[in-house]
């Protein structure tokens, strides 16, 4: 969100605050990914765990969004980076649901209030 504004005004000069307004949306509406992704995992039985084949397709595809967003800003190609937006955005989702997930499975009930505030504090920092 603080990189947004200026990616705006790079790539979208005339219509910045539209494009902005855009780009937020974007970024709002791939959060819905979240639920379903927490919703998939609780279900899947992959041999690799329930967690881990989402935690890789997310970074995966949050680096081929990463790639393609660099790719399309230095080259001004201003529909692309809004596809290459939303792919980073979804992997990021991907990977933040799987890896919210992994608390209740590796942590008794008991400690799950101190292990949600490490876990808070660790990905704030």
């Amino acid at each position: 969100l603080v990189v947004l504004p200026f990616e705006a005004k790079e790539l979208w000069p005339e219509s910045h605050a539209v494009s902005l307004g855009v780009l937020l949306a974007i970024t709002g509406v791939t959060q819905l990914v979240g639920p379903l992704v927490g919703y998939l995992s609780d279900r899947c039985t992959s041999s690799y765990g329930r967690r881990r084949p989402y935690l890789a397709l997310g970074c995966v595809l949050a680096e081929a969004g990463l790639l393609c967003m660099h790719a399309s800003r230095s080259r001004l190609t201003r529909h692309c980076y809004l596809a290459a937006l939303t792919l980073g955005i979804i992997g990021l989702n991907t990977g933040y649901a799987a890896f919210t997930g992994l608390l209740p499975d590796f942590v008794h009930s008991r400690m799950m209030g101190r292990a949600s505030g490490v876990m808070a504090l660790m990905t704030a920092l």
